[in-house]
């Protein structure tokens, strides 16, 4: 299948987690949708749409006993999840902007403590030329 025409926006991308939900698209035919631009020479634009298809990407991954990786609960969770981001950038763009300037604020916070705490390597930095 072959339904690379524009690069997707967060809309298109809700679409396709709606469909896998649904049972409108397998597990595989999300993930290939998703590998196009994952793995192809072309980076998303969209940072949401790219979120969203990270997740896409791993849908059709299996264990080693042959169960699927992610339960289809955990992939409607996350589903869930998304179309609620989508939609809060839809209704308010900047307030979106702010909540997502605080997670990651809170996240480098977060991170930093681990490593204050040894849990987590010391931050990489770029050498200097």
């Amino acid at each position: 299948m072959s339904e690379q025409a524009a690069m997707p926006d967060a809309e298109t991308v809700r679409g396709w987690w709606a469909d896998l939900c649904n049972g409108v698209r397998t597990r595989e035919e999300v993930h290939a949708l998703a590998a196009q631009w994952l793995e192809g020479e072309e980076l998303v634009d969209d940072p949401l749409a790219d979120y969203g298809l990270a997740d896409l990407h791993g849908a059709d991954l299996r264990q080693s006993d042959g169960t699927w990786l992610h339960p289809m609960q955990d992939l409607a969770d996350r589903y869930e999840k998304f179309a609620a981001a989508v939609r809060f950038l839809a209704e308010d763009p900047e307030g979106y902007r702010a909540a997502e300037d605080e997670r990651r604020h809170q996240r480098r916070l977060e991170l930093e403590a681990e490593r204050a705490a040894g849990l987590r390597p010391p931050r990489r930095t770029k050498p200097l030329s």
